[in-house]
This record gives C-alpha cells, sequence and structure tokens, in this order.
C-alpha cells in the first residue's frame, strides 16, 4: 500500500523545522523513528474509513488528488495536536474539518472523487469532400 503523502509533501504546506520539532518525542532534535509514518498510516486509516462505503481502499497510484490534499490537512492538524495546539492555535483543525466533511460528501455520491468537466457541446465529425479512395467509376483507387 503506498503512503499517501511522504514527508515532502507535508514540509511544503509547513515549515520544515516545525515538522521536526513536532516528531522529536525524545527532545535529541530528530524526528523520531516511524513517528511520521505512523501518523500518515493514521490519516489515511481515516480516509479509508469514510471513503471505503464506496470505493475500493487503499487507493494505490496514482493516487487521487483530493485524497492527497486530505491526507496532508489531516496530518498537519495531527502534528500541532501532537504539541498541545488546539482550537484558534491549531490553523490546521478547521481545514481537518473541512477536508473531512468533503471526503463524507464524496462516499455519498454528492460529489465527484475525482473531478469531471462536461464538454460544452458533443464531438462532431463533417466530411466536407468525396474520399479519396474510389475513381470516377467506382473502383478503388490505387
Amino acid at each position: 500500500m503506498p503512503a499517501y503523502i511522504i514527508m515532502a509533501t507535508l514540509t511544503a504546506e509547513m515549515p520544515p523545522q516545525f515538522v521536526a520539532q513536532a516528531l522529536d518525542d525524545d527532545g535529541d532534535g530528530a524526528a523520531d523513528a516511524g513517528l511520521f509514518d505512523q501518523l500518515v498510516a493514521n490519516a489515511q486509516t481515516e480516509i479509508d474509513g469514510i471513503l471505503g462505503q464506496r470505493f475500493e481502499v487503499p487507493f494505490s497510484n496514482p493516487i487521487p488528488s483530493v485524497v492527497v490534499d486530505a491526507c496532508t490537512k489531516l496530518v498537519a492538524e495531527k502534528l500541532y495536536a501532537r504539541r498541545g495546539f488546539s482550537g484558534d492555535k491549531n490553523p490546521w483543525e478547521k481545514k481537518a474539518a473541512e477536508v473531512r466533511a468533503e471526503l463524507k460528501a464524496i462516499a455519498k455520491g454528492e460529489r465527484p472523487l475525482t473531478p469531471t468537466i462536461a464538454r460544452a457541446k458533443p464531438s462532431a465529425t463533417a466530411i466536407t469532400e468525396p474520399a479519396k479512395t474510389a475513381s470516377a467509376r467506382s473502383r478503388a483507387a490505387v
């Protein structure tokens, strides 16, 4: 099962030094081994629990962008919560709540998992000249 996000996905959204601090429980200045992977697994379990009502989970590559976005927001929320930030002090809490609501809407079929763009008009083909595969006497051209 591929991870829905990698560390680079998360550090693109929040300062890498905060991520490292939030993952350092023993105070040695480095992220604790396996902690990031466990947080991602916990977020994936939450996502799969919601979307698994409608889709086959876990998702494989390519992972839908809405799932990647959801996992990023849920892990970010969990990182802040691990350090005691909640409510207004956790800037990801509201975003995580919104993404949970979106996932539930997708699971109910109210929203698509992947974006779909309907064509304004259907495609059409128009032949405007005679075919060049037949001669004037209706014999196949060579």
